[in-house]
């Protein structure tokens, strides 16, 4: 008799249990960083990644605020400017909204680059934050 109906799950799903034994990645030893930054009409650096480095992004987040303005927010890389996350307020009025990442799957950002929060509108308030680990 088996202990649980585990390994029958596994095995309908064509996952052996050699394969789920270890985990694809680990946080033992690893700093976890956590980084928050605001922008308006412009961008602000929130995370700078070095030479040779790798930024692994596990959670992210992006609000904003406007005030009788349109325009984008964006959570995204400096020089490659890939879009992490990005909203538009599509109002002139008094308006809010936010977005939430958590990846199960670490995403790797490469160096020599800035993780930045970015509005591109005067009276939009960008606020984003994220957090990962460097190696």
């Amino acid at each position: 008799m088996r202990e649980s109906n585990q390994e029958d799950l596994n095995m309908a799903a064509g996952i052996s249990n050699a394969s789920i034994t270890a985990p694809l990645f680990s946080l033992k030893d690893k700093t976890i960083i956590w980084a928050t930054q605001n922008a308006v009409h412009g961008s602000t650096n929130m995370y700078g990644i070095g030479a040779g480095k790798t930024f692994y992004l596990v959670g992210a987040g992006l609000a904003y605020r406007s005030v009788a303005a349109t325009g984008e927010v964006k959570l995204r890389t400096d020089v490659t400017m890939d879009n992490i996350l990005f909203m538009n307020s599509t109002t002139a009025a008094v308006e809010s909204g936010h977005l939430f990442l958590s990846l199960a799957i670490p995403l790797p950002i490469y160096g020599v680059q800035n993780i930045e929060v970015s509005s591109d509108a005067d009276n939009v308030l960008a606020t984003g934050w994220i957090m990962g680990w460097e190696e």
